[in-house]
């Protein structure tokens, strides 16, 4: 999604409120104006306010509004079991269930019987193993006991988040929602094209008990995605008779894209957490922008913006 947004930003020479180093903004707090070095790295063509902010951050709308005036606000969520199951194998939580249990039993089921044991400040990125999307998006529940208070503070957190929000995308139908963004923004269908960045090596098998377990765990981020998940189907519903046909033809694109730009003969396991595509030797300069990650095409787009003397 970053990279979609990064590709349209840069082809039209917008600003990025980019981090000064790296390509994530913070993963713990909420967006700071301070978290920018706009004076080394300020709007294009002599701007006061930046276009685009993608990177990633936790949500806070005041700060964001201040250096975005009327943005248009988009996120996309994951439903919980793949969120966690992803996180688990991405973050590699399996060390720590593994100095516990040997490495002899369903490491993953072995976390979801008791994900306190785990989930500690040692652990890289252990906040993201309760309601990590909510988490994202500006609300902590880590410490806020199960059932109907917590239910009572997502729900209202969730109505916020409803009048806040322009769009909400959900990975399980990231092409359906790709064509409702498209929509909103009047991007054209060639702004949408993509490719995936990395796929899951993840080869845990989830029962239905620890199915329920992540569910009852991660209560808050079930209630979260069950809402959105509906608004979504709400805007395809008001999309109109030509959605269906629509998304034929992007997703026909989308394959035309894949033939063009990958070598389906080879994937990139260099990271032993995900797979990764490899262009064809003869890929286009189209095909290698839509292939960069958002780590690397925010080094590009701070390389533009960067402040240099004559």
């Amino acid at each position: 999604m970053s990279s979609i947004i990064q590709r349209f930003g840069d082809s039209r020479n917008l600003s990025f409120a980019v981090p000064p180093r790296g390509h994530i903004l913070s993963s713990t707090y909420g967006f700071k104006q301070n978290m920018l070095n706009s004076t080394k790295y300020p709007p294009l063509n002599g701007g006061k306010h930046y276009d685009i902010l993608t990177n990633h951050v936790v949500y806070n709308r005041h700060e964001m509004e201040a250096v975005i005036p009327n943005a248009t606000y988009v996120t996309v969520l994951r439903h919980p079991v793949n969120q966690l199951v992803s996180a688990f194998a991405y973050f590699e939580w399996t060390k720590a269930v593994k100095t516990y249990r040997g490495g002899s039993a369903d490491l993953f089921a072995t976390f979801m019987e008791r994900p306190t044991r785990f989930l500690t400040a040692k652990m890289k990125f252990w906040w993201q193993g309760h309601n990590g999307q909510l988490y994202d998006l500006g609300l902590k529940t880590q410490n806020i006991d199960t059932g109907n208070k917590l239910d009572d503070i997502v729900y209202k957190y969730i109505e916020v988040l409803d009048r806040e929000f322009d769009l909400v995308l959900i990975t399980e139908y990231f092409d359906e929602s790709l064509l409702i963004l498209k929509k909103q923004l009047f991007w054209s269908m060639d702004d949408i094209l993509y490719f995936s960045k990395g796929l899951g090596a993840s080869r845990h098998i989830i029962t239905q008990q620890t199915r329920d377990n992540i569910l009852k765990w991660n209560r808050g981020d079930l209630l979260l995605y069950q809402h959105f998940n509906r608004t979504l189907w709400e805007k395809i519903a008001e999309y109109g008779p030509t959605f269906e046909g629509d998304l034929k033809q992007f997703q026909g694109k989308l394959q035309e894209t894949m033939k063009e730009c990958i070598d389906q003969s080879i994937m990139n396991t260099k990271d032993r957490r995900e797979r990764k595509y490899v262009l064809k030797t003869t890929a286009s300069k189209k095909c290698l922008k839509m292939s960069f990650d958002d780590s690397h095409y925010t080094n590009i787009i701070r390389k533009k913006q960067l402040k240099t003397n004559d």
